[in-house]
């Protein structure tokens, strides 16, 4: 069976902070951007990769009411032992 990366997000009602306090903005949704390519050297080492495997990049960008950016989350994974799901639950 492959990897699993299941990634839940429940943000309707929290307040973002950073270190001077709340924000008060208000989310609205995510979008992910999955794309498969080649790894670089440092990947594909830190990933114990056999030659030629390809990755995922995943990028998640959370967005305010505004369409102004709040976070964004990047992360790799090996291509052949993963399954992504996705449930976002936003207002």
């Amino acid at each position: 069976m492959a990897g699993r990366v299941k990634i839940i997000l429940f943000l309707a009602d929290q307040q973002i902070e950073d270190a001077a306090g709340p924000i008060r903005r208000q989310v609205s949704h995510s979008v992910d951007d999955l794309v498969s390519r080649t790894p670089t050297r440092e990947e594909a080492e830190a990933l114990g990769l056999m030659p030629g495997l390809p990755v995922i990049r995943i990028l998640r960008t959370v967005y305010d009411s505004e369409n102004r950016p709040l976070e964004v989350h990047g992360s790799i994974a090996a291509s052949d032992s993963h399954e992504f799901r996705y449930e976002v639950k936003m207002r």
